[in-house]
């Protein structure tokens, strides 16, 4: 959806959708590594949009709640959905608008909530403001370079940026090496400022913070 132009111009990311089984998800969602890889299970959850509790007619409604929880522990703003047999209504998992619909939301308070981590010790957030605009070309670049090398580290990266020259707040999204940064609506009366949020395991913040602050725009005399 983002590396392919062709693909960019046809089509557009809806939402990303998750699957849970409800019989067997408890063995795994706590466990930080899974045949030597970060764990997939709590991967795909956190990065979800929508998660659909599959074999829900196999479980009883104690192992549902706990499963329930335990998927709220890891993400507390997708919409649950309980199925069978893999059953949903498509209305309920198509035309979401999710990224559509963060670029309205940029100046909603909780648009950068970093809380989805909260269940897991081995699950990092790193928050980081700039007050200096970016230069757009080279926090491309670098965010690029980033993600392709540290992608499978980082879950979801999310962020309200300042860019330079531009009047328009700008949303930043990725997942993992997949990543969008589109403008939004302008500042107003607000002061320009950038917030990033990354979600991940094995997060440097230095190292981070220092990387992206290569990409301000400094101010005369700083």
């Amino acid at each position: 959806f983002y590396v392919d132009n062709d693909v960019r111009d046809r089509v557009s990311l809806d939402a990303i959708v998750t699957m849970v089984d409800v019989m067997h998800i408890g063995q795994h969602i706590d466990d930080p590594v899974l045949d030597g890889r970060d764990n997939q299970a709590v991967d795909q959850i956190v990065a979800a949009d929508r998660i659909l509790l599959n074999k829900v007619d196999l479980a009883n409604a104690s192992q549902i709640a706990v499963v329930e929880h335990s998927v709220r522990k890891l993400n507390q703003t997708a919409e649950l959905l309980h199925c069978s047999h893999g059953q949903v209504d498509l209305d309920r998992i198509l035309g979401i608008g999710a990224y559509a619909r963060a670029n309205s939301m940029a100046s909603a308070p909780d648009f950068l909530d970093d809380r989805s981590h909260e269940h897991d010790p081995s699950v990092d957030s790193v928050s980081i403001v700039f007050n200096q605009p970016f230069d757009a070309v080279r926090l491309r670049a670098h965010l690029a370079t980033l993600l392709a090398e540290r992608g499978a580290q980082i879950y979801r990266l999310k962020g309200i940026l300042a860019i330079a020259g531009d009047a328009r707040r700008h949303v930043l999204q990725a997942v993992h090496s997949l990543m969008d940064l589109s403008p939004a609506d302008p500042w107003g009366g607000e002061s320009p400022r950038s917030k990033l949020v990354f979600i991940g395991r094995g997060l440097d913040c230095i190292a981070l913070e220092d990387g992206l602050a290569d990409c301000l725009i400094q101010q005369p005399g700083a």
